[in-house]
């Protein structure tokens, strides 16, 4: 999709061209569950809803279920805003309170927020802790995936902003305000099977990525620089325009879990 289709504002957003590259190297499967965390514009989150809906069995349903405690199951379902709050389908009554990021949590049992699973079709979540990428990233969902129902756009900051989500099956991670480490943890404590792909433009982020991967040693580990030019004509000629190289890091299948920091 080209990246002038997307309403930016000034946020930086992941480019077309690495955008390809990144959802290749994701290999998002039908039905998934798919995280974008610091997504932005949520130009990912978009471009991956439109490849589910592309597959099948995909946005129709965006209920799910919520197994905290044992003695049934709840469902949590989005109202119109894509914030999430909890209803009970038996007899009790459930509380869902927000937590210091405006993400709402469904606490049954008193505790923490447990798991969520999927039970019908695939669903995005875009996690961006910026007040105008929430806005961007909504309208960008309603200009270009209409259809898609199972899109949530979530306010707040990574990792706390995680929790509350369903176990991912994919996850990119476009930025992560100095907690990868962290968020790689949240996401292989609900899945530990689930595909990571992070976009990297500083060493210092890159040399993180190599500490994970050291740390948990994953089977499937893969690093590959973009490094993409545009022609751009000027006066008599047509020239190269580079754009900033980007490090596309995968990973998955973790052999050890690490020590949890």
């Amino acid at each position: 999709m080209r990246d002038e289709h997307f309403i930016r504002g000034s946020l930086p957003m992941t480019k077309s061209e690495v955008r390809a590259v990144s959802l290749s190297k994701l290999e998002l499967t039908p039905g998934a569950v798919f995280w974008d965390v610091g997504a932005g514009t949520g130009s990912v989150t978009v471009e991956a809803a439109r490849l589910l809906g592309q597959m099948g069995g995909a946005g129709g349903v965006s209920t799910y279920r919520s197994e905290t405690d044992g003695d049934g199951v709840w469902e949590a379902r989005p109202d119109g805003d894509g914030v999430w709050k909890a209803r009970p389908d038996g007899d009790g009554v459930w509380e869902a309170r927000p937590d210091g990021d405006g993400v709402w949590k469904a606490r049954p049992d008193g505790g923490c927020a447990g798991g969520a699973r999927a039970h019908a079709g695939a669903a995005v979540y875009a996690v961006e802790k910026e007040e105008e990428g929430i806005r961007l990233i909504r309208e960008n969902k309603a200009r270009l995936v209409p259809g898609f129902d199972a899109f949530h756009p979530i306010w707040g900051r990574a990792p706390e902003a995680l929790y509350a989500l369903p176990a991912p099956s994919h996850v990119f991670i476009g930025g992560s305000g100095g907690a990868l480490r962290q968020i790689v943890e949240v996401v292989l404590e609900k899945n530990e099977r689930a595909r990571i792909v992070a976009n990297v433009a500083a060493l210092e982020t890159l040399a993180q990525c190599m500490e994970i991967m050291e740390a948990f040693r994953f089977k499937e580990q893969e690093i590959v620089q973009v490094a993409a030019a545009r022609v751009e004509r000027m006066g008599r000629y047509h020239l190269q325009k580079a754009m900033n190289p980007v490090f596309v890091v995968t990973m998955q299948f973790p052999v050890y879990m690490g020590e949890k920091t």
